[in-house]
């Protein structure tokens, strides 16, 4: 099941204009970014997924994913903004997973935003989110 929520959220993520607009095209990855990857990005992955059963059988998946913005930037104004467009996308909004909605896509919790230094000597900066996405089975 966690891959077809990652192809829905890549989907989603990528679909929307303001968003790209705001990276400067598709840059979404799963997991990491590839080396040498243009700032600003996006990054999601899987947490966990435990399952909840009813009767012995999995009735749903209830994953949490984690999302992160990275810029390298002094700033993390930038990285704040592609955030708040991820979140407007995402919390309780509809997500279409293997042709059937999720039964619940919310953000759970905000994640600090970390200042960093990337193999360059740029500053980089991030903000993220952590979003519950529970998928039936």
């Amino acid at each position: 099941m966690s891959n077809a929520v990652a192809t829905a959220l890549y989907g989603t993520l990528v679909a929307d204009s303001t968003l790209t607009t705001l990276l400067g095209g598709s840059r979404v990855y799963q997991d990491m970014a590839p080396q040498g990857s243009d700032y600003p990005f996006v990054v999601f992955g899987l947490i966990t997924a435990p399952d909840a059963y009813t009767f012995g059988g999995r009735a749903w998946t209830d994953g949490m994913w984690q999302i992160r913005a990275y810029d390298a930037s002094a700033s993390s104004a930038l990285a704040g903004s592609v955030m708040d467009r991820v979140d407007a996308l995402l919390t309780d909004q509809t997500l279409t997973v293997g042709g059937t909605a999720a039964l619940v896509v919310r953000r759970t919790e905000s994640l600090p935003n970390l200042p960093e230094v990337n193999e360059a000597g740029q500053p980089i900066r991030s903000a993220g989110a952590r979003f519950q996405i529970g998928v039936g089975a």
